[in-house]
């Protein structure tokens, strides 16, 4: 009887190294961990109201500089593999570490994420959702990566179907 065999060959650490100010640095992949804590933040940083909507964004100006100092190692010398820090980071001019942000969430598969955000948000804006915002918030942040992965791909199709319903029950005077 043969055996089911993962691949982990797909997962090997994505790492883009950069130079800034003579210094070699490397942009690796967010760990479990970092992903974990990105994540959080992210999710803190948006403000839930009572109707399940955003009503107001917290400090969602920390999280470029926090994913880049989950994501930014020092990469020659001495202080090589050593995490760059936060406060560095915040030295550093916004344009580098506005594009570091997005080369550490692409990466890190975040860009997927954003999407799959975005399409809940649709869904659960309209009147019928079965569950506010928040709690959906709550029982995604416990999910890992394969289990998110796969929640995308499952409710995707009914999302899509549910915004084109809801676009053609509004276009033909029912909505």
């Amino acid at each position: 009887m043969g055996q089911d065999i993962f691949d982990t060959s797909e997962f090997e650490e994505q790492r883009i190294s950069f130079t800034f100010k003579e210094e070699d640095f490397v942009l690796r992949e967010a760990t479990g961990e970092a992903e974990r804590r990105f994540t959080n933040a992210r999710t803190k940083a948006a403000k839930i109201g009572a109707n399940g909507q955003i009503r107001e964004l917290g400090d969602v100006g920390d999280l470029k500089p926090l994913l880049v100092h989950l994501c930014c190692f020092r990469d020659e010398g001495p202080k090589a593999g050593q995490q760059v820090g936060l406060a560095e980071i915040g030295k550093w001019p916004g344009r580098l570490v506005s594009s570091l942000f997005d080369k550490a969430k692409e990466i890190s598969g975040f860009d997927e994420e954003d999407k799959l955000g975005e399409e809940l948000s649709k869904a659960l804006a309209l009147e019928d959702a079965p569950c506010t915002l928040e709690d959906l918030r709550e029982f995604v942040e416990g999910l890992d990566k394969d289990e998110y992965v796969e929640l995308h791909e499952l409710v995707k199709p009914s999302m899509e179907e549910t915004a084109k319903n809801s676009q053609t029950a509004t276009t033909d005077g029912y909505g």
